[in-house]
């Protein structure tokens, strides 16, 4: 089976072509939750750090844990840490 290349969209024949990188389509880049180490990706923050904040209620965070079991998985809210950033960039701006 042979491809036509003459159907194919290129700049010469008036084709659309995407600039989108290839990093968008193979996953998300900007998730709902994420785990500590994609915190540390993100935000260079560390799991202490962001086990602090959740607790004093700063950013949230979901622990998924099924019954029974000891040990779970701590997930954190990406859009709350960015809000917490930005409360603490104002802040900076109206001390200066």
């Amino acid at each position: 089976m042979t491809r036509n290349k003459t159907n194919c969209p290129t700049p010469a024949t008036g084709g659309i072509l995407t600039t989108t990188p290839a990093a968008i389509a193979e996953g998300n880049l900007y998730p709902e939750f994420a785990g500590h180490a994609k915190m540390r990706e993100l935000f260079d923050l560390s799991r202490t750090h962001l086990y602090r904040l959740s607790s004093e209620g700063r950013i949230k965070s979901v622990s998924l844990r099924e019954r029974g079991k000891t040990r779970g998985r701590r997930l954190y809210d990406v859009q709350s840490i960015r809000d917490y950033i930005n409360a603490n960039v104002e802040k900076e701006v109206a001390n200066d």
